[in-house]
């Protein structure tokens, strides 16, 4: 259980790290006359605000599905999400609406 719960913390920290280097020049260098810094911001802290909303709804079901289970399925979900925030450097420039919704509802899961 130790070594899951730090490989879970090891991965989530790297998966952030590896977010945060490249989102907001990406997004600069691509979308910057349509996307502000403030909007960067939210995008990049909807991850915290979805993860203080659901705090009390993981507590209330961790027990249900069990304490490896539920590591295991973040950790999936979060590797996936963040595969996915990848793809969205194929979103044209254009349409920068897209972009920026799709990168707060990806990171928000």
């Amino acid at each position: 259980m130790l070594c899951c719960i730090m490989v879970s913390n090891v991965l989530c920290g790297m998966l952030y790290l590896n977010i945060t280097s490249f989102y907001p020049l990406f997004t600069i260098d691509n979308y910057g006359e349509n996307i502000s810094v403030a909007m960067i911001a939210f995008a990049m802290c909807s991850f915290e605000l979805s993860g203080f909303i659901f705090s009390p709804v993981h507590a209330a079901t961790i027990s249900k599905m069990g304490r490896k289970n539920a590591i295991l399925i973040g950790i999936s979900i979060l590797l996936s999400t963040n595969t996915v925030m990848g793809f969205l450097s194929f979103v044209d420039p254009s349409k920068w609406k897209l972009f920026f919704g799709l990168s707060i509802a990806i990171r928000f899961v």
